[in-house]
């Protein structure tokens, strides 16, 4: 995250509707609502000109199925010249009524794949389910061809041809957090090389910076191996995640990455000391949420909202604190990065029940509509003069009822409750953008969010990969590792355990999971 439906088309939306109108005008919140209007305007007379099509939908969704007349749905018709029917089963359920539907050969036109699921979407393309997408993208998906990164199509093909349209999800969503209070109070500077945060971590937990009189703080918090996920950045390496070896053609884990061994001998020095929460394996998140909440930690990695949520309640505790995102730890290389989110989201396609019906067209433009300016200002914030109005330059609601009405109209596209639901949207907000604000977002949740997404991460080149070997094996090495970096962490395995811990890692199915693992990267890449 942490997981949304169109509402990743929607945040794409945002990069193509202000960077156009941010091209045209002088960057006023005024001209902005002009140029949104007339596009508007200009597609209502395009699709009055046209017949109506009637489309199926199959996608999940969190709640009940939406209201025929729900307002978001009469619009959407409205502007897509469409009649939608949406079958939306729960999640849960979803890919057991999807795989029976498909089955049963009564096809909907458009098919959602779950965020990942490159499996199933393969699977009924190879059976002939699903139509073809390449000669058709260009001319009838233009803004999806525009606004989806390059390297996100790739996994969309089976035997070389496109299969599905892809939602897709910034990948710079965590940063590193601190006490900016302590550094304040012990007359500390911002860290930046891992020497300087191992020094900061050093004060935070041996000179009092809580002023209680006693050893209760800890320099860095979190929980299970995910805790120090920039530490392992400064030495090139994560957790979980994989890279090609270009010299031995392979897709390897950083797991038994000899960096990490590394890592792992600055965590057993921090860990020695005492600058790090003791318990950091076996505390479960909302305890190390509590650590961090009652005013015991001075650094932790998080969230883009992370840090934002737990000020707030740490406010509670201390009045005057507050916590800054920083820059992960740049390390004795130069290497420093925060894990990455995936990159890839849902994926919907359009099953060959459209192609038969001469649908396909209306199915690929109605698709497309989510990537335009009138797209994103419906998908995401509702029907102007219902759900908001332009204030400032801003799209935004009067009151609280308004957003709580939006939210519930248009939920059958995002699928997200009020709380969650600014977690894409925000990917492409820059200061230079016309639309900086969003419902319900306090004024640190934006500036953490677009501090996050400008600090390096580690690439996973596994991203959206997998095979059978993994699925039958992975959850086993994972505790392999797990247990392994743990011990070596707290001191109880000497770090020469970590040769041990490869060479048992490869001879459990990990040489077969890395040669699976392998052929996919191969398949997808062209390689």
């Amino acid at each position: 995250m942490y997981r949304k439906t169109l509402m990743l088309f929607m945040a794409l939306v945002l990069v193509a509707g202000i960077l156009l109108t941010a091209c045209s005008t002088e960057q006023t919140g005024e001209k902005t609502q002009d140029n949104a209007a007339q596009q508007a305007e200009e597609t209502d007379n395009d699709k009055s000109q046209g017949e109506i099509t009637e489309l199926t939908l199959f996608w999940n969704r969190a709640n009940e199925n939406p209201a025929p007349d729900n307002i978001i749905i009469k619009e959407v018709e409205k502007r897509t010249n469409t009649k939608l029917t949406i079958i939306a089963p729960s999640t849960q359920e979803y890919m057991q009524k999807l795989n029976i539907t498909m089955a049963s050969g009564d096809l909907p036109h458009i098919v959602m794949f779950p965020g990942g699921n490159l499996t199933d979407m393969k699977s009924y393309a190879k059976q002939g389910a699903l139509v073809a997408l390449d000669e058709m993208l260009n001319q009838y998906a233009p803004n999806s061809v525009s606004y989806v990164p390059q390297d996100v199509w790739p996994f969309m093909k089976w035997s070389d041809k496109t299969y599905a349209i892809p939602s897709w999800k910034i990948k710079n969503k965590n940063t590193v957090y601190v006490r900016q209070d302590w550094l304040n109070k012990l007359k500390l500077e911002i860290p930046k090389t891992l020497d300087e945060y191992y020094e900061v971590m050093k004060a935070f937990a041996k000179n009092d910076p809580d002023g209680d009189g006693k050893a209760n703080t800890y320099g860095w918090g979190g929980s299970g191996i995910g805790a120090f996920n920039s530490i392992y950045g400064a030495f090139g390496v994560m957790p979980t995640l994989w890279y090609w070896d270009d010299a031995l053609q392979q897709l390897l884990p950083y797991d038994i990455h000899p960096a990490m061994k590394d890592a792992l001998s600055f965590l057993n020095k921090a860990y020695k000391e005492g600058l790090i929460n003791p318990d950091w394996m076996v505390v479960k998140g909302p305890e190390a949420d509590a650590l961090i909440d009652s005013g015991k930690v001075g650094i932790f990695n998080g969230w883009w909202t992370y840090g934002p949520d737990r000020e707030v309640k740490l406010k509670g505790v201390v009045p005057d604190a507050v916590i800054e995102p920083i820059a992960p730890p740049v390390g004795p290389d130069g290497k420093s990065g925060n894990m990455p989110s995936g990159r890839l989201g849902r994926m919907f396609s359009i099953t060959v029940q459209a192609e038969k019906e001469d649908k396909v067209e209306s199915a690929l433009k109605f698709l497309d509509f989510f990537h335009t300016p009138e797209g994103m200002l419906l998908g995401r914030y509702g029907v102007e003069g219902v759900h908001w109005k332009w204030k400032s330059g801003q799209p935004t609601p009067d009151t609280p009822a308004e957003l709580d009405k939006r939210v519930d109209d248009i939920e059958f596209l995002n699928q997200y409750t009020k709380d969650r639901e600014w977690i894409e949207v925000m990917n492409f907000f820059e200061p230079q953008l016309n639309i900086t604000s969003f419902p319900g977002w306090s004024d640190r949740h934006v500036a953490a969010q677009l501090f996050a997404r400008k600090q390096p991460i580690i690439e996973n080149d596994g991203d959206a990969i997998t095979c059978d070997a993994r699925i039958q094996y992975g959850a086993s090495l994972d505790t392999l590792r797990d247990e392994t970096y743990a011990k070596i962490v707290t001191g109880d395995l000497p770090l020469s355990a970590f040769d041990d811990f490869v060479k048992q890692w490869r001879s459990s199915h990990g040489d077969e999971v890395i040669k699976q693992m392998t052929e996919q990267y191969k398949i997808i890449y062209n390689k």
